[in-house]
Order: structure tokens, then C-alpha cells, then sequence
């Protein structure tokens, strides 16, 4: 039941212990969250490498992003400690990342994700409106 994204990594709903990622994706983000406050807020649970806010290719925060850490036992540890959790007024979601491209990661539905139903229509209707103002 993930989300198929552009970034490097995308989620799938998995028990920790079969998960072999340092990569964590925390849903629900307050608009507001930058990836220096979302890197102080987790390094409580391990050394956080790095931190993508996701975003649409008009520059949009999603509410959503992806945290890596050091090893596989912090992430895992950062999922147990603020899974429905909260960030100011929003519940948060933790979960292990798998790497993009995985066999286990459900279809894309997002009008945002390559690959998606809602993405492939509105291409297709971005195209048909070149076309019309290309015949005028």
C-alpha cells in the first residue's frame, strides 16, 4: 500500500524485521516542517544522514518526506519511537522505506507519480490543450 514517488525511495507498509533499509518516510508533515527542524526532530533516535521534503514539480510541499540514518537499527528504532506520534498539531506516520523500484510496492496513485492512472490523464489532457491552441 505505497506510494510509488519520483524520489529515490518509495514506502510499503512491512513488518521492521523484513525490512533491510536505514530509510525511514514520515507522512502527515505540518506544511510548515523544514528539513532542518525534521533532521533535529529525529536525531533523537540516531545519526540522520540526510532529509528530502517531498515535493511536486511546481515546488509544492507534499507533507510528506523521506529520513535516512546511519544504520538499519536507528531507522528501525525511529519508526517504533514516533510512529502516530505528533509534530506540532499533526499526527505523524513512520515508516520503513524500500528502495524504489521495489517488486513489494503497490501501483502508483498519486496525480503527482509517473505510472499513475490520475498522471496519465492529465498529461493526456495537457496535450490535447497544446494541440487545440496550437491549431488556432
Amino acid at each position: 500500500r505505497g506510494d510509488k514517488e519520483r524520489g529515490k525511495y518509495a514506502p510499503l507498509r512491512t513488518s521492521i524485521a523484513d525490512s533491510r533499509m536505514s530509510r525511514v518516510i514520515v507522512k502527515n508533515l505540518p506544511k510548515n516542517i523544514t528539513q532542518d527542524r525534521l533532521s533535529k526532530h529525529f536525531s533523537s533516535q540516531g545519526t540522520v544522514t540526510d532529509v528530502k521534503l517531498m515535493k511536486t514539480k511546481e515546488g509544492v510541499f507534499r507533507k510528506f518526506a523521506f529520513v535516512g540514518f546511519q544504520d538499519e537499527e536507528q531507522s528501525h528504532g525511529a519508526v517504533k519511537y514516533f510512529n502516530k506520534t505528533f509534530i506540532d498539531s499533526s499526527k505523524i506516520v513512520v515508516e520503513v522505506a524500500l528502495p524504489f523500484g521495489d517488486d513489494g510496492i503497490s501501483r502508483p496513485w498519486s496525480k503527482y507519480s509517473e505510472g499513475s492512472s490520475a498522471n496519465r490523464q492529465g498529461l493526456a489532457e495537457k496535450k490535447t490543450k497544446r494541440q487545440e491552441k496550437e491549431e488556432d
